[in-house]
């Protein structure tokens, strides 16, 4: 295992190697990247020995992500199927999306009583939280055109 805070440098040169060559060193993809590391378990952080792990070997077995968007493709599937469907649905509309707008497309009740950002601020948070979109006043807006890319391609061609 690998550590970062040990005196051996070669093993965060290493990863740090791995990386670059994964992502190609764009930024948001090695951001993407190192976030899946840890989602999926691959990168921890060892409180007994007070620093990050991670199995080389492992994380170079990983498949190359041929884009951004398979890398984002691949977080957004391990995201609920609702919140899913609802990314799905904005990149129809292109890179914003006003609240209103999603609540209707995505088959909301318009004769709720409830405004719909109270009925989906739960499902959306989740979305902001994981990075994947943000809020800029009565909207929602993919942090990345990737992100809007990645969501329009899980939609098959044939429901495009």
């Amino acid at each position: 295992f690998a550590v970062i805070g040990m005196p051996e440098q070669s093993k965060t040169d290493l990863l740090a190697d791995i990386i670059y060559r994964k992502t190609g060193g764009n930024a948001l993809l090695v951001i993407q990247f190192v976030k899946y590391l840890w989602e999926c378990g691959l990168i921890w952080f060892s409180f007994r020995q007070r620093c990050w792990q991670w199995d080389t070997k492992i994380i170079e077995s990983k498949s190359i992500f041929k884009d951004a968007a398979d890398l984002l493709s691949e977080k957004i599937l391990f995201l609920p199927k609702d919140i899913q469907f609802k990314l799905k649905k904005m990149a129809c509309i292109g890179s914003q999306c006003d609240i209103t707008i999603l609540h209707l497309i995505c088959g909301g009740d318009s004769a709720s009583k409830e405004p719909p950002d109270k009925l989906y601020n739960i499902n959306i948070a989740i979305a902001v939280d994981e990075g994947l979109i943000q809020k800029n006043g009565p909207n929602y807006v993919f942090a990345h055109d990737q992100i809007e890319s990645a969501a329009y391609s899980l939609i098959p061609e044939e429901q495009r």
